[in-house]
């Protein structure tokens, strides 16, 4: 006889194939549970070309462009977001630096940047994920136009617009309705 009674978390876990997205977050739950820390963090993953920088000329250079710097910061103080950076810039250059000369306030924390994997950006973001299990909330910006099961984290942007205004409203969306 089948009975429709609700399932405990950690039972759950084990019908979700290991390293998909939620298998991710469900394990992050069980372990915030577990500890009760104060550790937990809200992430913004940030791809520099086609979010904050639209200029096609300016591929690779600095400055940004300010009106998709001031929503990323915006974004930021609103959520108390800390910036991962997922850009092929932080391969070889000094991507905290271009943030700040580019108008980031300092009261934005920049976390770092995920691991340089030579794998698809979902799967560095995925991997993060998975290192840093103390994160609760975190969105996404990027022009790449799939991120497979991270695609609900996901503000596609336009290269020549960037992070706009309505692509800032879609990560709010995100954020307050995803978690």
């Amino acid at each position: 006889m089948f009975y429709n009674k609700p399932m405990k978390l950690k039972n759950v876990l084990s019908f979700l194939r290991p390293g998909s997205i939620d298998h991710i977050l469900l394990r992050r739950k069980l372990k915030r549970r577990s500890d009760m820390t104060d550790d937990i963090e809200n992430i913004l993953f940030l791809d520099y070309d086609g979010v904050i920088n639209t200029d096609l000329y300016n591929y690779g250079q600095e400055p940004f462009n300010q009106t998709c710097m001031k929503n990323v910061e915006k974004l930021c103080r609103e959520y108390d977001l800390k910036i991962v950076v997922t850009s092929s810039w932080r391969e070889y250059r000094d991507y905290p630096d271009y943030l700040r000369k580019t108008g980031l306030s300092e009261e934005i924390e920049i976390r770092g940047c995920t691991e340089i994997l030579h794998m698809f950006r979902e799967d560095e973001i995925k991997d993060y994920l998975k290192k840093h299990i103390y994160i609760h909330k975190f969105v996404i910006l990027d022009d790449i136009k799939d991120l497979g099961d991270l695609e609900p984290y996901h503000v596609c942007t336009e290269f020549e617009k960037g992070f706009d205004e309505e692509k800032y409203k879609e990560a709010k969306k995100i954020l307050e309705e995803k978690f």
